[in-house]
């Protein structure tokens, strides 16, 4: 299990996390993180100089003064953690050849193994201490050539899936029936953290915020057929691709102040 902590007082931050596996007749995922932010920094009025402008004769003699502003401390402030399951994800080429005996030595089905696809495997936790509500996005990309050879009929490239019930992943994963790329890939929206509405202050909320947590999850899988042999490229764990989290201020926001 693995458990990362951002924050970064500004607008918001998109975050990238490496992924890793291996295949010894499986594939095993695993994924770490580094955060990538963009500072939106603080928010100061440019330093001002009161002018004075009075004309003989006028009728009236005009002062004017530049105000000047500065804001120091409350605010919005972000923090965001993103916790990974175990993510690690086995490939079954099914029966092995015995070069030998001329025969296969088992009956085993080709496919990815369901048993991986479970709640401390494939669980990605999103959680929003922030003062304000965020939505967190996903998406995998390949940095491994699973698919070197042109694919069978019916078959499909390798590739990430995400969803928000473990159950319905995991029947997509034993039928392994479907092109990941075409899979809609879930998007959370995480409502401020309860502890920061505190009376007297504002507080932000979306218009479905009686609806929504400041905790969400989904769970990811490697689904697809990779080409026969990979087993002895990927016979140590090495690195195949890379989920990114993007997380961002909510839209539709309004303010109060609790009384």
């Amino acid at each position: 299990m693995k458990r990362k902590k951002f924050f970064r007082k500004g607008m918001g931050l998109a975050l990238s996390f490496a992924v890793a596996a291996a295949c010894i007749m499986s594939n095993v995922l695993t994924a770490s993180a580094e955060p990538h932010y963009q500072d939106k920094g603080d928010y100061s009025a440019e330093n001002q100089t009161a002018t004075q402008n009075f004309e003989e004769g006028a009728d009236s003699n005009l002062l004017t003064q530049n105000v000047q502003a500065q804001f120091d401390g409350g605010g919005i402030d972000y923090y965001v953690s993103i916790e990974f399951g175990g993510m690690q994800f086995q490939y079954n080429y099914g029966p092995k050849w015995d070069p030998v005996r001329h025969v296969y030595q088992s009956t085993d089905s080709a496919g990815w193994n369901v048993d991986k696809v479970t709640e401390d495997n494939s669980k990605i936790v999103v959680t929003n201490s922030s003062n304000f509500p965020v939505t967190a996005n996903f998406s995998y990309e390949n940095t491994f050539d699973f698919n070197q050879q042109p694919l069978p009929a019916n078959k499909y490239a390798v590739g990430g899936v995400f969803h928000g019930t473990l159950n319905t992943l995991q029947s997509l994963v034993r039928a392994n029936a479907v092109d990941p790329t075409t899979q809609a890939k879930p998007s959370l929206k995480l409502k401020s953290h309860p502890a920061s509405r505190v009376s007297g202050l504002p507080y932000y909320y979306t218009s479905d915020d009686a609806s929504l947590s400041y905790e969400g999850k989904v769970y990811f899988a490697l689904m697809g057929t990779p080409d026969s042999g990979l087993n002895s490229s990927l016979s140590d764990y090495s690195p195949v691709g890379m989920i990114t989290v993007t997380i961002a201020p909510a839209t539709d926001v309004s303010s109060d102040i609790l009384p």
